[in-house]
């Protein structure tokens, strides 16, 4: 396990699993168009965002 995670950084897989674990979350109480909803929220507009303002 200390193979894997290694190259991929502790960090990376702690704030991976967090969204992972998130959007599991939000399709069992929403469903997809909740998850939909969540990613634009979440990932699109603040990377969106960077791309405009830079």
């Amino acid at each position: 396990m200390k193979k894997l995670l290694q190259p991929f950084g502790y960090v990376n897989f702690i704030i991976s699993m967090t969204a992972l674990i998130s959007w599991i979350i939000v399709l069992f109480i929403h469903g997809i168009i909740g998850v939909y909803a969540w990613f634009a929220i979440k990932f699109l507009i603040p990377f969106l965002g960077v791309i405009i303002f830079y």
